[in-house]
């Protein structure tokens, strides 16, 4: 009798939540509730104007009812796509049909509590609530997004999307001295290559002055080249630091905008907040021997500090210095792969991604969990690097 009652008072639930996330008014603020953003006129949407509502019946519609939200624009975007309210849907988003790729896996099924929201920003921002979402660069040309809802236990629901021009972290890959680009986070040809370096060099892509703008370095036994522009062979910095057999790290030390060179030596960490020769700013210890190291600005405030990558499990710390991990989560566990770091949702902060031979498993989140993005990129036996 119990569980009787217990089923027709979830079924309740779940019909007043079917209702509500197929017809609720976008207001603006609240917890619950979202600001709308500029209306769309015969498809289109205006790139940052906010958060589009999309909704869907699976009876009836295999995409988002609205039809195409399309746009235009000189610059890469940034598409953002999340589920609201009931928890447990999961789409599939595509650009004039072609499929950009699936948002992350949902939580379990609810409709009631304090993780449950109307909120966009809310539902994207915070991956413990369960939303599944993800985020896609795209870039610059003509637009048509459509929706599919591939995961759907409530038959109808509403959900959201925005697109927003940003600055996103692009894939790269070197091959014996021949760099690859590509100008966004999707599966597709080269879009820019040129030669750099010595095929046993180990190359670095990384803002060497202060113009916001990674371009190529390459660490040779203790001696630094360094080039200002993504051309053939142009040599802009010599410079010694380090020694054979260190690995080359290179990052924003200081907070100041230029990032400069490092190099780790056991778990030694050596940083120099200048691209000159010269002995390091900065030493610390940190890791264990073994471990990966990574750099990423995983706290948003301008600077990078470092990180390590060790079967599955990331260890970051937010200062330069000695001490334990402030973050600490799993992904890629029994996963094969080499490490790499971007902002890949423009959220101002670094994220970590793994790359098995072409094969690139982005996480949107520093949070245990599955990958939010993935696509294929560069020569399976190239190194992966990450540029802007």
């Amino acid at each position: 009798m119990g569980k009787h009652i217990a089923r027709l008072i979830l079924a309740a639930a779940i019909l007043v939540a079917i209702a509500s996330s197929a017809s609720f008014a976008l207001a603006d603020g609240g917890n619950g509730q979202a600001s709308p953003g500029i209306r769309r006129t015969n498809g289109a949407i205006v790139v940052g104007s906010g958060w589009q509502q999309f909704s869907w019946n699976v009876s009836g519609q295999p995409y988002n009812t609205e039809g195409a939200f399309t746009f235009t624009t000189n610059s890469e975007t940034l598409l953002r796509v999340t589920d609201v309210f009931c928890v447990g849907d999961q789409f599939k988003v595509y650009d004039f049909g072609v499929l950009l790729g699936t948002t992350s896996i949902p939580g379990s099924v609810v409709c009631s509590g304090p993780n449950v929201t109307q909120n966009p920003d809310y539902a994207y921002g915070y991956p413990y609530y369960g939303y599944s979402h993800s985020a896609f660069s795209l870039a610059p040309g003509a637009h048509s997004i459509t929706i599919q809802t591939v995961v759907n236990p409530l038959t109808t629901g509403v959900g959201f999307l925005r697109v927003d021009a940003v600055s996103v972290a692009k894939p790269a890959s070197v091959n014996n001295g021949a760099w690859q680009r590509r100008y966004s986070l999707t599966s597709g040809p080269v879009q820019d290559n040129f030669t750099f370096g010595a095929a046993t060099d180990v190359p670095l892509l990384c803002d060497w002055d202060g113009n916001r703008s990674k371009t190529p370095g390459v660490f040779r036994a203790g001696v630094w080249y360094l080039s200002n522009s993504s051309t053939d062979g142009s040599t802009d910095i010599t410079l010694f630091f380090g020694q054979a057999g260190d690995i080359p790290i290179c990052g924003d030390w200081d907070g100041n905008g230029t990032e400069t060179v490092g190099v780790v030596r056991g778990t030694g960490w050596y940083l120099r907040n200048a691209n000159t020769s010269g002995p390091a700013t900065t030493f610390f210890t940190y890791g264990a021997l073994g471990d990966r190291p990574i750099v990423g600005d995983w706290d948003g405030n301008g600077s990078d500090t470092p990180g390590v990558y060790r079967s599955g499990t990331w260890y970051l710390r937010n200062s330069n210095s000695a001490g334990s991990a402030n973050i600490v989560f799993t992904f890629g566990v029994g996963l094969a792969g080499t490490p790499v770091v971007g902002d890949w949702n423009g959220d101002g902060k670094d994220e970590v991604g793994l790359v098995r031979g072409n094969l690139w498993l982005l996480r949107h989140s520093l949070t245990s969990g599955n990958f939010d993005a993935s696509f294929e990129f560069g020569e399976p036996t190239g190194k992966p690097l990450v540029w802007r």
